[in-house]
């Protein structure tokens, strides 16, 4: 149902080494009025739309990786501020977007909690 009614759909390509591209396209050929964000871990992300499909590299920070909790979240989150609020082409929003999850796998999260 989610994939029918969203306009612009994120995922990971990270579990599927060697075959995002053939994804890529069974995705924007199947569904070629949406947009598709798949991040690829420490080998960036890939944008279909409108029957291509793009590969950005991965961020040119050099901070060390703490943690990747998060990091798909802050994907699309920065992908979609950059897009609405900062009214950005897709791909420079989605460059913003890497480079928040990039900032976020930098960070430790809190062991402690309170109960």
């Amino acid at each position: 149902d989610f994939l029918e009614a969203a306009d612009i759909v994120f995922f990971s390509l990270t579990n599927f080494q060697g075959q995002e591209e053939k994804i890529m396209l069974q995705f924007i050929k199947t569904y070629p009025d949406k947009i598709f964000v798949a991040g690829n871990g420490a080998k960036g992300c890939f944008i279909g739309v409108k029957g291509s499909i793009k590969s950005i590299p991965p961020s040119l920070s050099t901070a060390p990786i703490i943690d990747t909790n998060g990091a798909g979240d802050a994907l699309a989150m920065g992908t979609i501020n950059a897009l609405v609020f900062k009214k950005m082409e897709l791909h420079e929003a989605v460059i913003q977007g890497q480079e928040l999850a990039r900032k976020v796998c930098t960070l430790k999260a809190s062991s402690h909690l309170d109960p």
